[in-house]
């Protein structure tokens, strides 16, 4: 499974976006990351799409996406598989 067909498991929006001079960013819509006690927000970086796309998919894999961190009506927890494949 790649980081497209996660999302659609999920159903998390990834957001693709482009800068100038040819970079791309990734990162998961409301999405941060979960290590022990503490959330940060992280995303892929890359001079193509699939470069950023990977970027992320390897910052994430192995820790726990939380959705709408401050939210307990929306609030969900997923935890990223080390078998991910790239894209």
């Amino acid at each position: 499974m790649n980081l497209y067909e996660y999302a659609d498991i999920i159903d998390a929006r990834l957001w693709i976006t482009q800068y100038a001079k040819r970079r791309f960013i990734a990162v998961f819509e409301y999405a941060e990351i979960k290590e022990g006690g503490c959330l940060w927000r992280d995303y892929g970086n890359g001079k193509t799409l699939q470069e950023a796309v990977n970027d992320y998919k390897n910052k994430i894999v192995g820790k726990t996406l939380v959705f709408h961190a401050g939210n307990k009506h929306l609030r969900r927890e997923y935890n990223v598989s080390s078998k991910m494949e790239d894209v």
